[in-house]
């Protein structure tokens, strides 16, 4: 119990009231709103993230884009849900034609900046909507959608999950990599669940339910076939955001349909 308090305490006094002080400084000093304020740190901080923890298991997971851009029949196109600053664009293959939703145009000027130094990539389309509904994205249209980071944040991971099932094109792939909960009982669950009460964490982060079980969701998913891996990041520091999942999930392909009728 004595570990389970320290480690609470060290959460309070050295993540949660830092991020308190620095909202209520540069709203008094600078007069930033606090969303730009939350766009401005989530941009900073899910880059760092992304560089100093993800790199390789993302190069594995994004491994086998360029094997399905071969196979696929047309333009190869993908769809990213919540791309936040444009830390995958990296991994995608050349010819990539590309389009996201990111519900907060706040992140528009980072990403699209980013974006200039991939001239492989060809820009389609960019939808400012909530992933939980999107009626401006065509059905069975998209030969890969790509979620990181980002089903912590939604607020209904079923509507997001059926979403992105019907948008995919039949035998079309979602690939994901989240921060999930930790153990139940165990004192990384413990801290998990208090700084996700916490207001200020939720405004620096997009919302982040770092609790979540987004296994669970996946497993439940509708998709024809589901794989993913759960580990742990080496940090210290971020110890409550050890847990991780990155996995696919694959549509069930036209010929599939036709045999199960």
């Amino acid at each position: 119990m004595a570990k389970v308090d320290a480690n609470i305490s060290f959460v309070i006094f050295y993540c949660v009231a830092p991020v308190l002080i620095l909202l209520l400084t540069a709203r008094y000093i600078f007069g930033l709103t606090l969303k730009k304020l939350e766009s401005k740190i989530f941009e900073h901080l899910l880059s760092w993230i992304s560089r100093r923890y993800l790199e390789k298991d993302k190069q594995l997971l994004f491994e086998p884009l360029a094997d399905l851009k071969q196979r696929s029949r047309g333009p190869f196109s993908i769809l990213e849900i919540g791309l936040g600053c444009g830390e995958n664009f990296k991994f995608y293959p050349k010819g990539t034609h590309f389009s996201c939703v990111e519900p907060s145009p706040h992140h528009d000027s980072v990403w699209k900046k980013r974006l200039e130094n991939y001239r492989h990539i060809k820009l389609v389309d960019c939808f400012h909507t909530y992933a939980e509904s999107m009626p401006d994205v065509k059905s069975d249209s998209y030969d890969v959608v790509v979620s990181t980071l980002t089903l912590c944040t939604v607020r209904d991971p079923p509507s997001v999950l059926k979403e992105i099932h019907r948008v995919l094109k039949p035998g079309g792939s979602f690939f994901t990599m989240e921060h999930v909960a930790g153990s139940k009982g165990s004192v990384i669950r413990a801290v998990q669940d208090l700084v996700t009460m916490y207001t200020p964490y939720s405004y620096v982060t997009g919302g982040c339910k770092m609790n979540r079980e987004t296994w669970a969701y996946l497993d439940q998913s509708g998709f024809q076939s589901v794989q993913y891996r759960q580990y742990s990041i080496n940090t210290w520091m971020l110890f409550f955001l050890r847990p991780f999942l990155y996995g696919t999930a694959v549509k069930k392909g036209i010929e599939e349909k036709i045999k199960s009728k």
